[in-house]
């Protein structure tokens, strides 16, 4: 149900509106009516409706005064204007400031009013979809990198779809989320160390989802030094410390490791499974992530500091191995 709103200051064309339509039935729950713009303000930080239906022009608080300041405090809300045919340009202003769309005060009937809920509606549908499957996506990338993840970040992204307030949105996640984390202990071999979830809030999912990621950072690190040959841990520990030199290349590395290159990265492969080259390439995409991130750098500050000598060619690295720029990708994270 999407709680509404409605403002008018005329009774009986309140009146009508509340019995014109069956709103239960269309899927719209009218959660408080007001008499003008400043009640209208009021009971919007009561009852923070989705959907307000107002009138333009009303005694205290016009209805442009109204949308301005909600706006400003709730973007997302949802607007349909009310218009007399001689306020019409007063209607095309609130349409400027962000109204979905307007209703002619003459032309209300049940089949016009049951249109235009329609398509704000599928509008809403449409918006929350697209809130999804963008979550989605930003949830499998922060799972992706367990040691980049940050409280920070993991709230930007599930704060939006919190606020959606909409029983099946925790479940719905944790269809996704849950078998991306047991597929991390599964890839370590380690299945046994999962253990099914009890959430119930988005705090808990929150909390939950940073101590599983850290779990598993720790377990990986333990794994890592018991399964890997002391010359494969020597040259990744190198990487890991020398990321940022652009002039770091595998002949570097094997003469830190006193092996040839050739023969470095023969064992490299077989232990790890990718290339000396792809390795140093990961860390430092996974570091720029961190970076962009934390929203203290430019894309050209980060480029630096991952050891890339043009932001231009690491923008183009960081394309093939995230199917972002870096600032679409940081623009995600907003």
């Amino acid at each position: 149900m999407i709680k509404t709103m409605l403002v008018e200051d005329e009774k009986i064309i309140l009146e009508d509106l509340l019995t014109i339509i069956d709103w239960n039935a269309e899927g719209f729950e009218i959660t408080a009516t007001a008499r003008n713009g400043r009640q209208g303000l009021s009971y919007f930080e009561q009852y923070d409706p989705e959907l307000i239906i107002t009138d333009i022009r009303m005694p205290v608080m016009d209805g442009l005064a109204m949308l301005k300041s909600i706006k400003h405090i709730k973007p997302s809300v949802r607007f349909l204007i009310l218009s007399a045919y001689n306020d019409f340009e007063y209607a095309k202003t609130a349409l400027r400031l962000g109204a979905q769309d307007y209703i002619l005060k003459t032309e209300i009937s049940t089949q016009y009013l049951h249109k235009k809920l329609t398509a704000i509606k599928n509008s809403m549908n449409e918006e929350t979809e697209l809130l999804y499957a963008a979550a989605e996506k930003r949830l499998m990338d922060f799972i992706s990198s367990p040691q980049t993840a940050t409280a920070d970040v993991l709230d930007k992204i599930l704060a939006p779809l919190a606020a959606l307030q909409l029983p099946a949105a925790l479940p719905h996640i944790l269809e996704y989320i849950v078998p991306a984390i047991q597929k991390h202990y599964e890839d370590m071999k380690i299945p046994d160390k999962f253990t099914l979830p009890d959430i119930h809030t988005f705090s808990g999912l929150a909390q939950w989802l940073l101590r599983e990621l850290q779990s598993i950072t720790q377990l990986g690190e333990q794994i890592f030094v018991r399964h890997y040959s002391p010359t494969i841990i020597n040259a990744i520990e190198f990487i890991l410390k020398n990321y940022s030199d652009p002039e770091l290349k595998i002949n570097t590395i094997a003469d830190h490791v006193c092996l040839s290159a050739g023969r470095l990265s023969t064992l490299f492969k077989k232990e790890i499974g990718k290339t000396v080259n792809d390795f140093i390439t990961e860390t430092r995409i996974d570091e720029a992530k961190k970076c962009l991130s934390s929203g203290k750098y430019k894309v050209y500050e980060v480029s630096e500091q991952v050891g890339y000598k043009t932001s231009q060619y690491f923008s183009q690295v960081f394309y093939q191995y995230t199917g972002q720029y870096p600032n679409q990708y940081r623009r995600g994270l907003e």
